[in-house]
């Protein structure tokens, strides 16, 4: 019976091992027997396949296999393993720091409601390494930020509406001329639309809501909006309403533009925007007022950034809206570091994440500019890029948007302007047959932008254009309005949202002033050569004496001058010492050819009243030009010269003027 037992448990053990090891028989197999045996029991309820196998009624043909290899999602790193986002940006930091000569930095980052890094790089200028917790920096245009806060809270308080005109609430020392399109309305300075130009006095140059350009000119006068309806200085209100509820201890607002900050408080400042205006048991907004700051307000074209309330748009990998400011300005005196500060305030609301940095010297631009998106892309970015549809219609004629543009921040003319091209002017044309890729874009020129090279667009859409690589496009737009032309002006837009420049005509660029100044250039050596050689027979009477010593002094000057441009022109680091002797000289250069047009316009008289003598004989230098001739000659040299003054004073080289 034992043994009977035992040889039953090792057939049984024998059976299980087989069925484990022997392959079992493929499903399509099964399938496959299954259906001929079907087809063999009953030929009229055979079901056949696509692939041609047969099947029994109601059985599910297996999927297709394929053959392709399988594509797996690919991995984003952890944004919650701190120590690999610390390293992450350490290298970012420090590779930049390197390249660039940054001396000192600063960054804060936040993540559900909770402060991930508040970090500082570099030393002060006595050798104290940067404590983000109390180091502080100029922020510049990032103050503008607090104004605008300032402004909503008064909004939902009930003391303004956005749209009021700034005259009502302006103290009369203040108060705007109205334009003839109508008042500029307190949303308008919150979007920078309100029509100022970037620098100057603030007077209106376009009607409010035309396009959105940033000027300083807006957060002064809501500072001064806010200390009309308040009766406190911008410094007294932020302490109060804003620093104070958000633990800000190392915040100070002195004027419009002044606000000085630490990492630690810009942090709290940008978690407060992300938990609905509150940050711990502090409160600065109510959460519909501060959801509405982040709600977009203006666009200078559709598709491209604009202004939310107060707050700069960004376009961020994976298509996150990013909101938040920039500055480039600002000396930092109480860092210790002397130099141009960049900044710049990132917030993702649908991430939930807030990035600050702050770094010193002009190489920091760069690092303040890409960390942002860079981060983004790293961590969050869940698809790579999209990129521009090649394929796009674009059923703008291209002719219209190629030419010289100037950015609105800049003076249609200007000094720097000639001195410094460069930084004024983009020039957008086609591509040529070897820098033409897959699609029919536009090459934008940008000297001061992307390294000097011209980057192309491709087209996205109707005057839209996006360069590969390049989260925001740019975009083309024309403005239609009485006071510029009959067909309207082209403007471009950039990739601030902020900055557009407005296609400019042959008479305003450089080129033109150029052969200008040659034209003179050329006239005052004929003149100069003529006054030499004839000399002699010049100076019988004291009127021709005086004409002849003034054409001899203007022709010197105008040589003089333009010697001087150019000199400017080839060494723009010599510009600051050499602008100011141009202005003076064109100044002495003006009145110069007035008394020359006034002493040729008596000589004029004298000779047709027939009391004064013919001055040029025969056989001298050009002896073809006489008498009349001559003073035809002389005319129109103090006639082209006068134009290439107010040429000069278009161009702004007249000191106070």
């Amino acid at each position: 019976m034992t043994s009977a037992l035992r040889s039953y448990v090792l057939l049984f053990n024998a059976l299980m091992v087989a069925a484990f090891v022997w392959p079992p028989i493929p499903a399509q197999a099964q399938n496959r027997e299954t259906a001929q045996a079907g087809a063999q029991n009953n030929n009229d309820s055979q079901t056949k396949a696509d692939d041609g196998q047969l099947y029994s009624p109601g059985a599910i043909p297996p999927p297709p296999v394929s053959e392709a290899p399988l594509v797996l999602a690919h991995a984003r790193p952890n944004f919650n393993n701190i120590n690999g986002v610390i390293s992450f940006i350490d290298g970012v930091v420090h590779g930049a720091m390197a390249r660039d000569h940054i001396s000192g930095a600063m960054i804060a980052i936040i993540k559900d409601d909770e402060i991930l890094l508040n970090k500082g790089y570099g030393t002060k200028s006595d050798g104290d390494l940067i404590d983000p917790e109390t180091t502080r920096f100029p922020m510049g245009a990032l103050s503008d930020i607090i104004i605008w806060i300032a402004i909503m809270q008064l909004q939902e308080s009930g003391y303004l509406s956005l749209d009021d005109p700034i005259n009502r609430h302006l103290p009369p020392q203040l108060q705007l001329e109205i334009d003839p399109t109508g008042p500029i309305l307190i949303r308008h300075l919150i979007s920078h639309s309100a029509g100022f130009e970037s620098a100057g006095r603030p007077n209106q140059r376009r009607p409010a809501g035309e396009i959105a350009l940033y000027s300083e000119h807006n957060a002064a006068l809501g500072a001064a909006i806010i200390s009309q309806i308040t009766g406190l200085s911008i410094a007294d209100y932020s302490n109060q309403n804003i620093f104070a509820p958000l633990d800000m201890t190392h915040s100070h607002m002195s004027t419009a533009h002044a606000l000085s900050s630490t990492a630690t408080d810009l942090a709290r400042l940008m978690g407060a925007f992300l938990a609905d205006g509150q940050w711990r048991n502090g409160r600065i907004l109510r959460p519909q007022t501060a959801q509405r700051m982040f709600d977009p307000q203006f666009q200078n074209a559709p598709f491209v950034v604009g202004m939310a309330h107060g707050l700069m748009e960004y376009n961020l990998p994976g298509g996150f809206r990013g909101l938040g400011h920039r500055s480039h300005l600002g000396q930092s005196d109480q860092s210790g570091q002397k130099g141009m500060v960049h900044a710049n305030l990132v917030m993702v609301p649908e991430l939930h994440l807030g990035i600050f940095i702050v770094a010193t010297l002009p190489g920091g631009a760069s690092l303040v500019e890409t960390l942002p998106p860079l981060l983004v892309d790293h961590y969050f970015s869940a698809t790579d890029d999209l990129k521009a549809d090649s394929a796009a219609a674009d059923t703008t004629d291209q002719r219209d948007l190629i030419g010289l543009y100037r950015p609105f921040s800049k003076p249609l003319r200007s000094v720097a302007g000639i001195v410094s091209p460069s930084d004024f002017y983009i020039e957008v044309r086609a591509p040529s047959d070897t820098e033409r890729s897959k699609s029919n874009g536009l090459l934008i020129h940008q000297p001061d932008h992307d390294g000097g090279k011209a980057q192309l667009y491709h087209p996205i859409g109707p005057a839209l254009y996006q360069a590969e690589g390049l989260e925001a496009p740019r975009a083309f737009k024309k403005i239609s309005r009485k006071g510029i032309s009959r067909s309207g002006q082209m403007i471009l837009t950039d990739e601030t949202g902020l900055d557009p420049a407005r296609k400019i005509g042959w008479a305003a660029t450089p080129a033109w002033f150029l052969w200008q100044s040659l034209i003179i250039a050329g006239l005052a050596v004929i003149s100069l050569l003529i006054a030499c050689r004839n000399s002699a027979r010049l100076i019988k009477t004291p009127s021709h004496k005086a004409l002849h010593i003034g054409m001899i002094l203007s022709s010197v000057l105008w040589l003089f001058f333009l010697t001087i441009l150019l000199i400017a022109a080839a060494r723009p680091i010599f510009a600051p010492l050499i602008l100011p002797v141009l202005g003076y000289g064109a100044l002495l250069a003006l009145f110069i050819n007035l008394a020359n047009l006034a002493m040729l316009i008596r000589l004029a008289i004298l000779i047709r009243s027939g009391r004064h003598q013919s001055f040029i004989g025969h056989g001298q230098f050009l002896a073809a030009i006489k008498n009349n001739g001559t003073r035809i000659f002389q005319a129109m040299i103090i006639v082209i010269s006068l134009i290439y003054l107010f040429t000069l004073f278009q161009w702004g080289f007249f000191p106070g003027f």
